[in-house]
């Protein structure tokens, strides 16, 4: 009597299973990429042609070669364009940095997990911050000018959020969505833990999270970020890198509060001055007791 057709599945995967393992070369991998694996590698295995995918999932994760893991985003609602549930097929020593990578091709870690990298923050996350850059748009012509009073509209409200943000049992996923940049200032970098991974620059990391101190600890970490960051910090290089990210937003004058802040050379400080600032602005979003600075025009958290 022949064999069942599952218990002759298992033998021949018992068979090829120095080839799968030598085949599984990342640490990462979606549904669709384990299927195209499969697909491409079945005759070399000498697969039956009946096994499908799901037996060959399971026996991955039976076998222990990779862990399934599942993410669910955070808040589900039905107007969300988003999936609700995402899987991935991971080995079982990948780095939740790996992972919230590999959620999206392309992306780059950013905001505080980017400080993490570079060692600004002793925060031991349990969120991991990845951007993925938007298309180009394409331009219509018009220059955006700026008022005082759209400035002050903006940072009265909270702080936008996006909504790709997903968690598993142990820790989250937050997955920006930034402005094309072409991915300026994004480089391999090798972190703490030996592994090298698309990060932005020293001094990138310190604009994204003055931008967006709610992706970064909040603004009082992002202040001792630029104090752990003095001795490294170029601030030459730090002022053309804002130039050339082109925001509407006049947020020389946040980073040079937060160098005077944190002790960097006054002489160093005018670059942050130049051209005579227009505005009144805001280190923060929808600041309850603020101070301000006659020096750079900004509100700032009370006690600062």
């Amino acid at each position: 009597m022949g064999l069942k057709r599952e218990e002759l599945w298992k033998l021949r995967l018992r068979d090829a299973r120095t080839g799968i393992v030598e085949s599984l070369q990342e640490r990462t991998y979606s549904v669709h990429a384990l299927e195209k694996l499969l697909f491409e590698k079945r005759i070399d295995w000498r697969l039956p042609g009946t096994l499908h995918t799901e037996f060959f999932l399971d026996y991955l994760v039976r076998t222990k070669l990779l862990v399934r893991t599942f993410f669910s985003l955070r808040d589900q609602n039905t107007h969300s364009s988003y999936q609700n549930e995402l899987t991935l097929y991971v080995t079982p020593d990948v780095t939740p940095m790996e992972t919230a990578l590999a959620m999206r091709s392309g992306s780059y870690l950013s905001h505080l997990s980017a400080a993490c990298v570079h060692g600004l923050t002793d925060i031991v996350p349990r969120v991991v911050y990845t951007n993925k850059e938007q298309a180009p748009k394409q331009q219509d012509g018009r220059t955006r000018s700026l008022t005082q009073d759209a400035i002050d509209s903006a940072f009265a409200k909270p702080s936008r959020v996006t909504a790709q943000i997903y968690t598993n049992e142990e820790y989250e996923l937050v997955l920006i969505s930034g402005q094309d940049t072409g991915k300026i200032d994004v480089v391999d970098i090798s972190a703490s833990d030996g592994r090298k991974y698309p990060t932005t620059s020293l001094e990138r990391t310190l604009i994204d999270c003055t931008v967006r101190p709610l992706y970064a600890g909040g603004i009082h970490e992002v202040m001792n970020m630029y104090a752990s960051a003095r001795e490294r910090l170029s601030i030459r290089r730090l002022r053309k890198l804002l130039d050339d990210l082109k925001f509407v937003y006049p947020y020389r004058q946040a980073i040079g509060f937060l160098l005077e802040r944190t002790g960097y050379p006054a002489e160093r400080l005018n670059l942050f001055e130049q051209p005579q600032l227009e505005f009144d602005f805001y280190l923060d979003y929808a600041l309850s007791k603020r101070a301000y600075s006659t020096r750079w025009r900004l509100y700032y958290p009370e006690g600062m």
